[in-house]
């Protein structure tokens, strides 16, 4: 699971406030789900693959007491009865991934009347609690839609996601006071409110209850929910919050804010609204069309890992007092390579990259981790046979390629599998380099891409099965370490894992990603993605794709050690091409460099020491 931020929503005013009233009326059929009937008995007291009056789909239950969530039950005063809904399912055959959702449809006029809805004096107040099994990452996702007597849809949609903080209140722990949203209690019992005006023309609204689409599904759908809740009734409406981005943690560093505002029975007046970043006024741009109030700012460069706030103030033409409305999100962690790990912008030539394979022979029967440091092991060849006698270095059953370290040049793409068809984001997969005879398991792979990185943000991701590690790393002759950019430790089927990086001076900079597999289908994907709101993805150094972040197999040679030895200086350097020409001045203005002694295929040389001060330099083949 993804580290979350430990701060979240608060809703100061306005959009929390109102949690029911004496005269609402619930709409909701069988919202405690106590009565479910048919499917399957199970081992927790209830049904699986049951259905339950009022909603459409499958739906299962657990008993109170078969607590697989994390911290207490919902508190006894919120009379949560004897059991809670589990894997609930728009599809009854289970076929469409849970992205189906569970519904219910209600006719709002059975609490408020059609004039009144239309006259924007309908309140509806919507509330559910929410947890999940503590074991997986599924997480629940519920919506209320409106729609017209002619079945169109009215208004916005509003969401309650497990994952994320918009309309929570407060964790079973903490209720009836308000928590504050954090990652730890992200298996708790915690509950979502959200109060606003009935859309004008509205004449029923649909429930869905499914799992995030913003979390993992893993096998059926672990997400809880409990006592689902649409009271109405009537009012003067005021304005309301209808969305709000960003919130929680795993913010881009580059990102821009924008909230929704939908107006009530008193509308928004436009002109009171007053938005701040970190306690500062900013100046957002608000527009307004129809019933729905945009605010939207966009601020600069935020700095990796930190914390942000943004409120919103603003009043109504009726009489209550302004409102306002407090969020927050953090900054994911992204990585920053110095300046000195690049080559100049447009250096390398020769475009592709180097891959090397090294795996334990088919037969082994050996238990080997599935980690990235057994990765690294293996590909320093440091990874023990312990069956072997004395112990000794697994022995290298892939094919070498032609480089010397055994390594492949690749002209084209990372988009790897082991003797499968295809797997992640891409088509056209091809063998791993260097396994001739799949399926293969234990196998760790290297790839050193040099890629050409205009300054800017950026976000790549690995599409793999199972691990890897994305990194850059210093050049030979260049103090530090490398600097990891993204990883997955473990065994897992083909996934995504995004991450996010800032190139602060333009060049070419060593990529390495070491890649693993562990046992059964194995596949590996690089890419970048090319707009981090719509999600594009480009596969790195794509000969096809015009944009696409291009490798290369090239670097010029860097000088790595200057040493002085009597009236001469002895030099080493790393990189380029031989033949190799070594070549001086004495005045860095100069245009012309003089060639010292002839070209030489070796990576060292012995230069005279000419004057008091001099400048000397590299020269590879092209």
């Amino acid at each position: 699971m993804k580290t979350r931020s430990k701060t979240g929503l608060a809703i100061l005013a306005g959009g929390l406030s109102f949690v029911g009233a004496a005269n609402a009326i619930d709409l909701i059929l069988n919202g405690s789900f106590e009565a479910i009937t048919g499917g399957t008995p199970n081992s927790y007291n209830s049904i699986t693959d049951g259905t339950l009056a009022g909603w459409d789909g499958l739906i299962s239950g657990i008993s109170y007491g078969f607590n697989y969530f994390s911290g207490p039950v919902i508190p006894a005063s919120e009379n949560p009865g004897l059991a809670h809904s589990w894997n609930q399912d728009g599809d009854t055959n289970h076929a469409s991934g849970y992205t189906i959702p569970l519904t219910q449809t209600v006719n709002l006029t059975n609490g408020v009347s059609a004039a009144n809805i239309d006259a924007g004096m309908g309140q509806y107040t919507f509330s559910a609690w929410m947890s999940s099994y503590t074991l997986q990452n599924d997480q629940p996702y519920l919506t209320v839609q409106f729609f017209d007597a002619s079945t169109n849809h009215v208004g916005g949609t509003a969401v309650f996601d497990r994952l994320h903080s918009l309309f929570f209140t407060s964790f079973a722990v903490d209720f009836p006071s308000p928590s504050v949203f954090n990652d730890t209690q992200i298996h708790d019992w915690a509950k979502y409110v959200k109060t606003a005006a009935i859309p004008p023309l509205a004449r029923t609204a649909t429930i869905g209850i499914q799992h995030s689409p913003n979390g993992t599904l893993t096998g059926r759908a672990d997400s809880y929910v409990d006592l689902v809740k649409l009271d109405v009734t009537v009012t003067n409406t005021r304005p309301s919050l209808e969305s709000a981005a960003p919130l929680d943690s795993g913010v881009p560093g580059i990102t821009s804010v924008k909230v929704t505002l939908r107006d009530g029975f008193y509308a928004l007046d436009t002109n009171s609204v007053q938005f701040s970043l970190d306690g500062t006024t900013q100046a957002a741009s608000v527009s307004k069309v129809g019933a729905v109030t945009t605010i939207q700012y966009t601020p600069g460069l935020l700095a990796s890992g930190s914390s942000h706030s943004y409120q919103v103030v603003y009043s109504d033409n009726g009489p209550g007092l302004p409102q306002t409305n407090s969020l927050s999100f953090t900054v994911l962690n992204y990585g920053t390579p110095p300046p000195d790990y690049a080559s100049p912008p447009g250096s390398g030539s020769h475009r592709g990259f180097t891959y090397r394979t090294v795996a334990v022979n088919p037969d082994t029967t050996n238990s080997l981790d599935c980690t990235i440091a057994r990765a690294k092991a293996q590909l320093a060849g440091t990874l023990i046979d312990v069956s072997t006698q004395p112990p000794r270095p697994y022995t290298n059953s892939a094919t070498l390629g032609t480089n010397a370290d055994g390594s492949y040049n690749i002209t084209n793409v990372i988009n790897f599998i082991d003797g499968g068809a295809t797997a992640g984001n891409f088509p056209d997969d091809v063998e791993f380099p260097g396994l001739e005879f799949p399926p293969y398991d234990l196998f760790s792979t290297e790839a050193k891409l040099y890629l050409d990185l205009p300054a800017g943000y950026y976000r790549f991701g690995v599409n793999s099965d199972d691990g890897f590690e994305a990194s850059f790393v210093p050049p030979q002759g260049v103090a530090g370490s490398p600097i990891i950019l993204g990883s997955f430790d473990g065994g897992r089927a083909a996934n995504d894992t995004l991450f996010d990086f800032l190139v602060q001076t333009s060049g070419v900079y060593i990529f390495r990603l070491v890649y693993f597999e562990c046992d059964r289908d194995a596949s590996c994907e690089l890419f970048s993605v090319t707009n981090l709101v719509t999600g594009g993805k480009v596969l790195i150094n794509d000969p096809t794709v015009p944009n696409a972040i291009k490798s290369f197999l090239v670097i010029p040679p860097r000088i790595t050690s200057i040493v002085q030895s009597g009236s001469n200086v002895n030099i080493q350097w790393a990189y380029g091409l031989a033949p190799y020409q070594v070549q001086f001045k004495s005045d860095v203005t100069g245009a012309v460099w003089s060639n010292v002694g002839t070209a030489t295929s070796g990576n060292t040389a012995s230069v005279p020491i000419q004057g008091d001060s001099g400048f000397i330099r590299v020269v590879g083949s092209p």
